[in-house]
């Protein structure tokens, strides 16, 4: 679980980065801080430079306060250079993209900028927020004007420094229990469903929210193969716009709705078709379900999809092979 502090200063300005997208994260607080929510962080894609509100304003200050100095201004202009690109190729606004071009195309086709995920700039952002930090307190510290001048603007200092920098304290890392890798993988029972050129199908597909089923293929030793899964690719062969998920096909799409949703849909014919088209695509032998708080849907959808099911080593499968024709 998240920790819920009631020094959740970042919330104020979470829905900042749900109008613009995901990749601006800078104004939320990271979930594993003292100023860290878990509505906050429901924003967040990215967590890599998870500022927070207070570290902000007073970086904004800093940097207007400090223009003249040519170390600060350098820095401060590159670290809005790289919080622009996070945008990426377009701007988002509510969740949709509008199509209106991000600053992330200037550089988006030259070498090594073609394969980046746009967020990943915002460490690069940390890092020099950190550097601006470091050149004003050596400024600050060696100011030598007038004794009580210089004592009230270091305290003054100081102060601003806690402030900014408390609510974002790291709090210890939330643990929880795995759920155990089914008996059917884990005894090897899979054996008599799956060969070498055939895969393992889970519902929902393994995706960066669904991630259980590739934990249970390293715990086997990559023994199975299994269709989709977490991975950072183009999108597609024609859109090599960076993906967290292989290009999505109809049956992916619909399963992992359910879960999103916890509402089994209306299945038409057009929809077994698609399933059946599918499971032949990825040389499917075996369906599971993915034991846990979806498991109730996904076993309806799959019944819906392909008729009645098993209940073995502590899943529910489906043997597709005469469905998918293979």
């Amino acid at each position: 679980m998240a920790n819920n502090s009631i020094l959740g200063l970042a919330l104020p300005l979470a829905p900042v980065t749900l109008l613009f997208g995901a990749h601006v994260g800078f104004v939320v607080a990271t979930m594993v801080s003292l100023a860290g929510t878990a509505a906050a962080w429901y924003f967040v894609l990215s967590r890599h430079a998870n500022l927070g509100v207070p570290l902000v304003v007073l970086l904004l200050l800093v940097v207007a306060r400090y223009r003249r100095d040519p170390w600060i201004r350098a820095f401060g202009i590159s670290a809005v250079a790289l919080a622009s690109l996070t945008l990426g190729n377009s701007i988002w606004l509510f969740g949709n993209d509008t199509g209106i071009p991000g600053p992330y195309r200037i550089v988006g086709r030259l070498p090594l900028f073609d394969s980046l995920v746009p967020s990943r700039l915002g460490l690069g952002v940390m890092g020099l927020a950190g550097i601006i930090l470091a050149v004003v307190c050596d400024r600050i510290a060696n100011r030598t004007t007038g004794a009580s001048l210089d004592r009230d603007l270091r305290l003054g200092w100081i102060a601003a420094l806690a402030a900014a920098l408390v609510p974002i304290l790291p709090t210890p890392l939330p643990v929880e229990e795995r759920a155990h890798v089914p008996t059917l993988l884990a005894d090897g029972t899979w054996r008599r469903y799956i060969d070498d050129k055939h895969s393992l199908v889970t519902f929902p597909f393994p995706t960066i929210a669904f991630s259980e089923p590739e934990r249970w293929v390293a715990n086997i030793n990559l023994g199975v193969a299994i269709a989709h899964g977490y991975v950072l690719s183009p999108t597609s062969r024609t859109d090599l716009t960076a993906s967290y998920n292989p290009a999505e096909r109809p049956t992916t799409t619909l399963v992992n709705t359910v879960s999103y949703t916890g509402n089994v849909p209306t299945i038409t014919d057009a929809d077994r078709q698609a399933a059946v088209d599918d499971l032949r695509y990825r040389h499917a032998a075996v369906v599971l379900v993915q034991p846990g708080p979806y498991e109730d849907v996904e076993r309806q959808t799959a019944e819906l999809l392909l008729g009645p099911g098993q209940y073995v080593g502590g899943a529910w499968i489906w043997n597709v092979r005469g469905i998918a024709g293979s």
